[in-house]
């Protein structure tokens, strides 16, 4: 008898609640992530690994750390994404520039991390192995969904599990 395991079911990502509000709102509720088979991995390097990227987020927003990688990261990445969309019809100019102007006028809160929960077997056709020469290294398992779309996850809001534990962020 096989025991079964949470990597057989589920597929983990972590985002941020800015990326996540920003394809909720512009593109459909549909999603573009990078994801694994384990929540935190002893192998998986930090730049793939979902707990360590949780972390590295809310160290940042704490420390309000203007040199954060991550959130940098984030932010091109956000732009990169509605530059793609833009260029492929999905969204108009001017909502283009919403999102630029979302992006620029960001604050560290916008960057609590989200844990996506998805649904393995739901996404399982579409899941697309990352090249090894654009993994985090050659021990790391990750998958890319250009089309993650909202009945195929549940979202875990680190932000709401941290309310009343650690002081809101001033700016």
């Amino acid at each position: 008898m096989s025991i079964l395991k949470p990597s057989d079911f589920l597929l983990y990502s972590t985002g941020t609640l800015l990326a996540y509000q920003v394809a909720k709102d512009f593109y459909g509720d549909e999603h573009y992530v990078w994801c694994t088979e384990s929540f935190d991995a002893a192998l998986q390097p930090g730049t793939s690994n979902p707990r360590t990227l949780c972390m590295r987020y809310l160290e940042q927003i704490i420390k309000k750390d203007r040199h954060a990688t991550e959130i940098n990261n984030n932010k091109a990445g956000i732009l990169k994404g509605a530059t793609a969309k833009y260029n492929a019809g999905i969204i108009t100019a001017e909502q283009f520039e919403q999102i630029k102007g979302i992006v620029a006028y960001s604050k560290y809160e916008d960057f609590y991390p989200v844990v996506y929960l998805i649904n393995k077997k739901a996404v399982k056709k579409r899941l697309k192995i990352v090249d090894p020469n654009e993994r985090a290294s050659d021990n790391s398992i990750e998958y890319i969904l250009t089309d993650l779309k909202r009945n195929e996850f549940e979202l875990v809001r680190i932000k709401d599990i941290l309310t009343g534990i650690i002081c809101p962020i001033d700016d």
